[in-house]
């Protein structure tokens, strides 16, 4: 049996050089004891390597989480994106604006706020590893404020171009549609009511302390899918939209299909047993 280099010159039954030059050496032992002494190294070899890992590579990253709300009224302000651009990382809040953004790594970073009809807002945060950082931000709408005038039978041109392949579904004679007029001329009930009333086999119930629209499968309350301008508000994760965290004011147009007849190009990718349009499809369009 040959020594091992950089063990005192001591015989050994086996000899790890580590990257300090330092070497980690099992003594010259009867067959008997060979097992506990190959246990025992071992266990010098990992905490030698561990000790030698970067403690980048163990370290958690922080996270950033609140809410975001309208700056006049305080409302809660829901699908608003919040993005940490140069890292690459994005979420968006939900049906009541919370929000919770993970796997931040330490340091000072630019935030960026983004919802539509709403002016971007930008932040830099300073985060510590393994610290949460909260933080509420405030939108404030892009619209210029002008002298209220009221005219009716007409629509805003950029709400007009969201409503053209709206119209052309309601043409296809597939779903149930809500018009702008209809909404408009049932203003003064809240958006549960209207889409209880309006929208056969649709029903709302509180689920998760959120009023949600349901259909019935199989004998139990089925969450349906929500879209808002196309972003997707549920599809049968843990948070559900609340259908009362909007006004009726703000909704230019509705669409639902059952589990059916949902379009293909709002049939998402389902979450969960009653994920996706299998309990039915509701869309909603905002101005």
């Amino acid at each position: 049996m040959g020594l091992c280099r950089w063990c005192d010159g001591r015989p050994a039954t086996a000899c790890v050089c580590l990257q300090d030059r330092n070497s980690v050496c099992s003594s010259s032992l009867r067959p008997a004891g060979s097992f506990v002494n190959v246990f025992r190294l071992a266990a010098v070899l990992v905490s030698s390597i561990l000790a030698l890992l970067p403690s980048n590579l163990v370290a958690q990253n922080g996270s950033l989480a609140g809410t975001i709300v309208v700056a006049v009224g305080g409302k809660p302000l829901a699908a608003a994106e919040i993005a940490v651009p140069t890292l690459k990382l994005s979420t968006r809040s939900d049906s009541v604006g919370r929000y919770l953004l993970s796997s931040i790594p330490a340091g000072t970073h630019e935030v960026t706020v983004r919802a539509i009809g709403y002016q971007l807002l930008s932040a830099k945060l300073e985060f510590r590893t393994s610290q949460e950082v909260r933080a509420t931000f405030q939108m404030n709408s892009n619209a210029p404020t002008l002298e209220t005038i009221k005219v009716q039978g007409t629509l805003d041109p950029r709400w007009a171009r969201r409503l053209v392949e709206f119209d052309a579904r309601r043409n296809g004679g597939v779903g149930v549609f809500l018009t702008h007029e209809k909404l408009e001329k049932n203003a003064s009930m809240s958006v549960p009511a209207i889409l209880a009333t309006f929208l056969p086999g649709v029903r709302i119930t509180r689920m998760g302390g959120s009023d949600v629209a349901i259909s019935s499968r199989g004998g139990r309350n089925c969450p349906l899918q929500i879209l808002m301008n196309r972003l997707n508000m549920y599809n049968g994760e843990s948070l559900y939209f609340d259908v009362n965290s909007i006004e009726a004011d703000e909704i230019l147009g509705v669409e639902y299909y059952n589990a059916f007849s949902t379009p293909s190009e709002f049939n998402l990718r389902p979450r969960g047993p009653y994920g996706g349009s299998r309990c039915g499809t509701l869309v909603l369009w905002m101005k």
